[in-house]
């Protein structure tokens, strides 16, 4: 991916998050967009994941907001728990391995019940796939499906205001 279109689309995706924050009603669930990370922020989740995170993520983290933006519910903040119902990437990340669940995923996108967008993050494009919760747990917590979209393709299918929870149209 060329660094120019990652700079597109972290201002248009700026541009989105703190326009519609300034219009919508700041009840949200579960709250307001959250300033920007410091780069020091950023060193200490991948510490405590033991990876780098990709570039795009460590720009949604660094220049448009820590979490509650975009698609579903939105990105979880990167290291702060806000309630028990919104923990963090690093937190579902960590549950994630403990309960045996696949490493190269990241849960950006909640969709809620359980139904989450993951990126695979070990793969150059950062594929998005849709994880739903399966009904007996084995050998899975979640049943998994290619979404169709990367990364990029689902953030520029929400700025456009399309349902990216739902497979991209053939067109």
């Amino acid at each position: 991916m060329d660094i120019v279109q990652y700079d597109e689309l972290i201002a248009r995706l700026k541009k989105r998050v703190w326009e519609q924050a300034a219009e919508t009603d700041a009840r949200r669930y579960p709250g307001p967009p959250r300033p920007p990370l410091m780069p020091e922020n950023i060193e200490q989740a991948e510490q405590q994941l033991g990876f780098r995170l990709p570039p795009l993520v460590r720009r949604l983290y660094l220049e448009v907001a820590d979490g509650f933006w975009g698609p579903g519910l939105g990105l979880p903040p990167l290291l702060e728990r806000i309630n028990v119902d919104n923990g963090s990437l690093v937190d579902d990340v960590m549950t994630r391995r403990e309960l045996g669940e696949p490493t190269n995923l990241l849960p950006l996108f909640c969709f809620g019940c359980g139904h989450d967008a993951s990126v695979k993050y070990d793969e150059p494009d950062l594929p998005v796939i849709y994880e739903n919760p399966t009904d007996d747990g084995w050998p899975s917590i979640y049943s998994r499906s290619p979404s169709g979209y990367s990364l990029q393709e689902f953030l520029l299918a929400w700025l456009a205001g399309r349902d990216p929870a739902l497979p991209p149209s053939p067109d």
